[in-house]
Parts: C-alpha cells; structure tokens; sequence
C-alpha cells in the first residue's frame, strides 16, 4: 500500500508503544524512524534531535535509513 516506515522513535511515544512499533517494521520489512517534532522557534523548549530526557533516537536507525535510501533511490 506504499507504506516504507514508521516514526517508532518520537517523544510521546512510550517505551513499550515504540517496542511494538519496532517489531512491527521489523515483522514487515518496515524503515523505522524517528525524530523530536523539532519545529525551530514556533515550538521552544523543543531541541533538535532530542525526544526526552533519557531517550534518543539510536545512531543505528539514522544508518538503516540511509542505507535503504541507497539501495532503493540510485
């Protein structure tokens, strides 16, 4: 249905919800994503890059995108 990924990593997301989500795309040979709802000034307090406190995106899911994006868009 043209669906590649899924946002598993984002700030509102729980530990287990984004558990779910990354078995999800790993189930379904899905991208998973993330990001911090980064929006520049019209969302202070927000940082790039950032979800919470004690949660990032890991390193690995950036390298897992790009590597797909090579494959799939040369």
């Amino acid at each position: 249905m043209g669906l590649g990924g899924v946002e598993s990593y984002y700030p509102t997301h729980s530990e287990s919800f984004r558990k779910k989500l990354t078995h999800f795309c790993n189930d379904h040979n899905l991208i998973i994503t993330g990001g911090s709802d980064f929006h520049g000034n019209i969302r202070p307090g927000t940082r790039l890059g950032s979800l919470q406190k004690k949660q990032r995106t890991p390193l690995n899911v950036l390298i897992e995108l790009k590597k797909h994006l090579e494959q799939n868009h040369t």
